[in-house]
């Protein structure tokens, strides 16, 4: 019981109480707990885009005087933009949550480590490698949370114009440069988390 207070509930749980203490109080979405079910609509949001299409090729949708297709196929855009979307989510929730559930199980060995001082460094990196995962989660948190304040707006308007019939000949480009910058910030959080923890 005081291993899984002092050591599992802040490993696994803590950060999750952080995350959503800090996004309540910038109202971030997600932050009351409905994270995962949000993250889902985005995904559906852009399957939904992908069968609208942009309407470049549809000559019944109207084009704004201003529209300039990007030099980027639909297809290409929103396939490698919803398969960042996703894929970054499941790798940082992967690594993360795989990552401390192996540290977790491995702590009696690490644990009869600290006993000897030619393996007490093994001992503190494990250590070090918990905080990293707890650091990491609130970060990944916090990021998805960003992540959602933007995308959910952005893809409500570009779905609005697609059923309205009006061309949005930028919008997988978009997508895929919005995924793109989040993925990247998602592994740099990660990165720094790491970083900070050693």
């Amino acid at each position: 019981p005081s291993y899984r207070i002092i050591v599992y509930d802040i490993v696994l749980k803590a950060p999750a109480e952080v995350s959503t203490s800090v996004g309540q109080a910038s109202a971030l979405p997600g932050s009351d707990g409905g994270l995962a079910g949000r993250l889902q609509a985005v995904d559906n949001g852009i399957l939904a885009l992908a069968n609208a299409g942009s309407g470049r090729l549809d000559i019944a949708s109207r084009r704004p005087a201003d529209a300039i297709a990007p030099p980027l196929a639909d297809d290409t855009a929103m396939g490698w933009g919803k398969t960042l979307f996703v894929g970054s989510i499941i790798g940082s929730f992967g690594l993360l949550r795989l990552g401390g559930g192996v540290f977790l199980a491995l702590a009696p060995l690490f644990a009869g480590f600290l006993l000897f001082e030619a393996t007490r460094f093994l001992f503190f990196g494990w250590l070090r490698a918990l905080i990293a995962v707890a650091i990491g989660s609130i970060g990944q948190a916090l990021v998805l949370g960003v992540q959602l304040a933007v995308m959910e707006p952005w893809l409500s308007q570009v779905l609005a114009l697609r059923t309205a019939r009006i061309a949005t000949l930028s919008a997988p480009f978009e997508l895929l440069s919005l995924s793109s910058a989040f993925a990247l910030i998602l592994f740099g959080m990660l990165f720094l988390a790491i970083r900070i923890s050693f």
